[in-house]
């Protein structure tokens, strides 16, 4: 009897802690998780380790076509999810965000259709969470679309109280006090989750970079240089950013080599540049005279290291603080 009243005691204390686990946020930042994340269309599998032990794998469906529509933390995997209402218009779909934490446990965070700012205004279903998941950026616009509409503005919430905004940057006084335009595409949080950072772009070409400090409540914009688009890699935690001066988008593949061709005729080179957003240092990384419109698919593998391709498959790498190419 002795010890079936143990073992039902530990029982007890197990279920205690799981459901501690599952429903306090906060409980896992004591271990170290790491998730993996796979895709396969509108799926995604998502398998968690504790140092190297697996712990678990699940998958997710109806996953958003949204951009960030899975973003990790430090505890939780954030996945936003489409469900049907049965209309035929995409517009209809029922957006939400759901959080998933290392066991698979999961809840909704976010109805997007229920939290709505105020009348004639709605959120995107873009967002940006902070790694620390204290925090969570949202985009609000008119629901009827209006060029700079002062309605719009990015707005951040505390993911424990999403009924009140933290801080609400009207895109007006951004505009106003940078004289920087574009529409705002939210990007990602540091490290440290103090600065989120976004972009302000028209269509392929982007204008300027926005940080936005949730410590001090203020924000920053930087001219992006010119040239640079929407391909380029841009490293938020050293403010590096890739560029083309001479950087061409048309759309269109007839034009695209019509552009090609000319630019040989001309002697001109595709060129890889890094700036940096903070010093307005430029630094000229690699030339390549053949294809004058060649793509380096450039992305950076650490906050000094930038990793790009040539046209022949040769990947090379550019360390920005030592100003020299290190091996692979």
């Amino acid at each position: 009897m002795k010890r079936r009243g143990l073992l039902i005691s530990l029982l007890i204390v197990g279920a205690i802690l799981l459901l501690i686990f599952v429903h306090n946020p906060n409980s896992c930042l004591n271990n170290r998780y790491e998730f993996s994340i796979e895709w396969d269309g509108p799926t995604v599998f998502v398998s968690t380790y504790n140092n190297t032990d697996k712990l678990s794998s699940f998958e997710v469906t109806e996953l958003s076509s949204s951009a960030n529509n899975v973003q990790i933390t430090n505890c939780h995997v954030y996945v936003v999810r489409n469900f049907s209402t049965g209309s035929s218009r995409s517009d209809q779909l029922d957006y939400q965000l759901w959080r998933y934490d290392p066991l698979g446990n999961t809840e909704i965070v976010i109805k997007f259709h229920k939290l709505l700012p105020k009348a004639n205004t709605q959120y995107s279903v873009t967002t940006a969470i902070s790694i620390d998941g204290k925090f969570i950026a949202l985009k609000e616009y008119a629901v009827e679309y209006r060029t700079s509409d002062p309605n719009d503005a990015l707005v951040i919430k505390k993911l424990n109280d999403l009924d009140k905004d933290y801080l609400k940057i009207p895109l007006s006084e951004i505009y106003r006090t940078s004289n920087i335009m574009g529409s705002p595409t939210l990007l990602r949080w540091s490290k440290d989750s103090k600065n989120l950072w976004f972009e302000l772009s028209e269509a392929a070409i982007v204008n300027g970079f926005g940080k936005i400090n949730v410590v001090t409540k203020t924000f920053e914009i930087y001219k992006a240089p010119d040239g640079t688009m929407g391909g380029d890699a841009f490293n938020l935690e050293s403010s590096w950013i890739t560029y083309d001066p001479e950087s061409f988008w048309c759309g269109e593949i007839t034009c695209t080599n019509d552009e090609r061709q000319d630019r040989i005729r001309r002697g001109m080179s595709s060129e890889l540049y890094v700036y940096n957003l903070i010093t307005k240092e430029s630094i000229l990384v690699e030339s390549y005279k053949p294809d004058p419109l060649w793509y380096y698919k450039p992305r950076w593998i650490s906050d000094s290291v930038l990793s790009y391709v040539l046209p022949d498959g040769t990947t090379k790498r550019y360390n920005v603080t030592k100003k020299q190419h290190v091996l692979e």
